[in-house]
């Protein structure tokens, strides 16, 4: 039975192999699709699943309405633990650095290195190989190692307890190894440093919120209050009485809408706010688009299929017929139809292997997340979605098919009745609806992507280089720093082609200002601080659109004068807002000028209120010299400009084993755009791909039914119809089952495209005129799939199909 099944397979599909080759391919793009989906859903359900202390854990967060950030004083764990039993324990730790380690004359880096506690494996406790989480808590001057970091450090099967390394010429012994195995987790560290501890017991700096603090707790609810009582009474109440007002205005002032909240360790890595764990985290919002983008391709194909494969079998009724006459049951003919459908997804999956294969970097690209194709877990899934499939697919079919008439299946016309034309029509429009949501859409998300890459940010950064400078003594000697600046700066001056110099904490590309809260004209609000240098503005060509710039000539505007932002000024609603005074905790500032906002971090946000500051005039100058932007001539001697500003660079960096790093500032900020322009290329791909399975399945369902049409035409073509009639009468139900699929995906495609743009600050509005174009687009591609069956159909050789009439 199952050769003689294999046989008639075989047949068929050899019969009709030019259908069978694209619906394969169309089943097997959207397999690949859903098993990426699958396999990337279950990784990120593995997170933190083997660590027993995963439901207490919560990190303590302050979140506004458009950001978040974990950082915490040193002070509040202690006083926590100390003060409310209901906080068993709490560890301090600063992302992942990268340390070089030096085993004898060999030096080995690791870019995953934790500053942290001795506590770290209370909170995350990885296997050890050789010592203790104990034995690691009790050592000083001590780390500990991942396996194959200590592998690559001592050699495989070596015991490194007791070793000495080499870290920025510092001495430290290693007192454990640990394992991280297949955990996934947060927080899998190759390097354990415990360099916190002594800070945590003796800062007392409430003011200071540096690093993070992960809490242990069962009672979060409790925790949370406990948290806001401990920074009621230790900070914002001896703060509130030195200013002179009470804890509530003084919170307003200084928080402006920040709350705290205590954030599960299995939520962190899914947070859009921040980044708030060492390990990267995935593009929560392309995640969620790619689940659904896979999980509506897999329908559509499957669907394809489905129609494809019930109008292949209602074309073969005589031969179901035929063998229930001669004794064969439905049992057997269901049985065949899951067999066939079974074989033919078997050799989907096969295909899909090499799909998932060119397809894969760039999902982990847009997800920013990592899939993983293990033969197990592969084989799973691969099992799940054939026996899942296959029973529904042939299912469907069988149950259309075995239901029918002894009668009916030897008349062979059941795909010309009306049950027959119920289902493969509502396949078919279905189909058709998604191909229109995707080509709406992907127009939409084009013309987005357009604007965005077209959008004047502003300022004008092409002549603009900058680089870092001293990067050592921007955090430990910040005077030290500046006066460094200030003098490498008219030495940068006096080389020829350059234009202009000057410095700030603003990165372009990346947010890097530092926020607080300030009053202006009875108003509080949050708003960020610039620290610039003298120039700045000139440098980027940002236009003071009232007053004036900060200015050298004024020895004022070093210690009193501020420019604000347009942003500012619509914030505040003070349309003139020059010379009168703002009020922050730097005390009060009198405002010079008004600067046009540009776009320095990237279009998904909007422009926020900014205060620019003289770098000289703020009491907290630590971290003022983020980068250093020289203007350079470009059309001249270019090359020869950016070797003596790195003879300069050098002569000021003795310490740097590295050499200049520098890059053009508009080259700098494109790169927030490679993310979009990555998501526009997966998109289209995805885009060509569903019209594609879409128009195979419309040109299969049409060649099928004008086949079973012919005798049909040959009549009416011997009683006078014109070719132009026929046509119209073959094509005209497909431009209307072609409206109707659009129709069903004007709503879903601008629901979701509204709720996608509504993510960017500065977006297009979406037109009417794109859906009228994309109406015509799928009308037209509609048009020439039939009219090709169609055209072949009206040319038939009349003789051949009535002489037996």
């Amino acid at each position: 039975m199952w050769i003689n099944w294999l046989k008639v397979y075989r047949y068929h599909w050899l019969k009709n192999k030019f259908y069978f080759v694209l619906t394969v391919l169309g089943l097997a793009f959207g397999l690949s699709l859903l098993t990426m989906a699958l396999l990337s859903y279950e990784r990120e359900q593995t997170y933190e699943q083997w660590n027993p202390n995963t439901d207490n854990l919560f990190m303590v967060v302050n979140v506004t309405p458009d950001y978040a950030y974990p950082n915490q004083s040193y002070a509040l764990g202690r006083t926590l633990k100390e003060q409310y039993p209901v906080i068993e324990d709490f560890v301090y730790y600063f992302g992942y650095d990268d340390v070089v380690m030096k085993n004898g004359v060999e030096s080995h880096t690791s870019t995953k290195a934790i500053m942290t506690q001795r506590n770290f494996f209370d909170f995350f406790p990885y296997p050890f190989v050789y010592g203790s989480a104990q034995q690691f808590a009790k050592e000083k001057n001590n780390i500990a190692l991942e396996e194959e970091k200590a592998i690559e450090l001592f050699g495989k099967g070596v015991n490194p307890i007791g070793k000495q390394l080499n870290i920025e010429e510092e001495w430290v012994t290693v007192s454990g190894v640990f394992t991280v195995g297949n955990k996934k987790s947060a927080f899998m560290p190759e390097v354990v440093i415990p360099l916190m501890d002594e800070v945590v017991t003796t800062d007392t700096d409430w003011s200071a919120r540096r690093f993070a603090v992960l809490l242990k707790t069962q009672q979060p609810t409790s925790a949370l209050e406990a948290v806001n009582q401990v920074l009621d009474t230790n900070y914002f109440e001896p703060e509130a009485t030195r200013y002179g007002t009470t804890v509530a205005e003084f919170k307003q002032r200084q928080l402006n809408n920040i709350q705290l909240e205590l954030a599960p360790l299995s939520t962190l890595r899914w947070k859009e706010a921040g980044q708030f764990t060492p390990e990267d985290t995935p593009n929560s919002k392309m995640m969620y688009i790619f689940w659904g983008l896979a999980g509506v391709i897999f329908i559509l194909s499957l669907v394809n299929f489905i129609n494809f494969s019930t109008t292949h079998f209602l074309m073969r009724l005589k031969e179901m017929g035929v063998r229930r006459i001669f004794g064969g049951n439905t049992s057997e003919i269901r049985g065949q139809i899951v067999f066939e459908s079974a074989i033919t997804l078997c050799i989907a999956l096969l295909i899909s292997i090499f799909f998932m294969g060119f397809m894969i970097p760039y999902v982990e690209l847009i997800t920013a997340s990592t899939i993983e194709l293990s033969l197990v877990k592969l084989g799973v899934c691969f099992l799940l979605l054939l026996c899942s499939v296959s029973i529904i697919t042939g299912g469907v079919i069988a149950y259309y098919v075995s239901r029918q008439k002894v009668s009916s299946l030897l008349k062979g016309n059941f795909i010309s009745t009306q049950k027959g034309s119920l289902l493969k029509n509502v396949f078919l429009v279905f189909q058709l609806a998604i191909a229109c949501f995707f080509v709406s859409s992907t127009m939409i998300f084009n013309q987005q992507v357009h604007y965005m890459l077209n959008k004047d940010l502003g300022f004008k950064g092409d002549q603009v280089i900058g680089f870092s400078f001293n990067e050592a003594l921007r955090w430990d000697n910040t005077a030290l720093l500046l006066d460094k600046y200030r003098v490498f700066k008219k030495e940068i001056e006096q080389i020829k082609g350059v234009e202009g110099v000057s410095t700030s904490d603003q990165v372009f590309g990346r947010s890097s200002m530092g926020s607080t809260t300030g009053s202006f004209e009875g108003k509080d609000f949050l708003y960020h601080i610039g620290q610039v240098d003298y120039g700045y503005f000139d440098l980027f060509q940002i236009p003071i659109v009232k007053g004036r710039d900060l200015n050298p000539a004024f020895a004022s505007d070093s210690i009193q004068h501020i420019v604000v932002n347009e942003a500012f000024v619509r914030e505040t609603g003070v349309q003139d807002p020059v010379g009168k005074t703002f009020t922050s905790l730097e005390g009060p500032r009198i405002i010079i000028g008004v600067v046009q906002d540009y776009n320095a971090k990237d279009l998904e946000e909007k422009v926020s209120p900014i205060v620019y500051y003289h770098y000289n005039s703020l009491t907290h100058k630590m971290g003022s010299i983020e980068k250093v932007y020289v203007k350079v001539n470009t059309a001249e001697h270019l090359e020869r400009t950016l070797k003596e500003i790195e003879k300069r660079w050098k002569a000021f960096n003795m310490d740097s084993a590295s050499p200049l790093e520098y890059e053009f500032v508009d080259k700098q900020f494109q790169r927030t755009f490679e993310q979009v322009l990555m998501e526009r290329k997966v998109l289209n791909s995805l885009s060509i791909g569903v019209v594609f399975i879409a128009l195979f399945g419309l040109f299969a369902i049409a060649s099928f039914a004008i086949n079973g049409k012919l005798k049909e035409i040959a009549i009416r073509k011997v009683l006078g119809a014109n070719s132009f009639g026929l046509l119209r009468k073959l094509t005209v139900e497909y431009v209307v089952y072609c409206t109707i699929g659009f129709a069903l995906a004007i709503f879903p495609s601008y629901y979701f495209l509204n709720y996608w743009l509504n993510h960017y600050a500065y977006r297009i509005e979406i037109g009417w005129e794109v859906y009228g174009l994309s109406l015509i687009s799928i009308l037209i591609l509609t048009l020439c799939m039939v009219l090709q069956k169609a055209r072949k159909a009206v040319n038939v050789d009349v003789l051949h199909y009535i002489k037996y009439e």
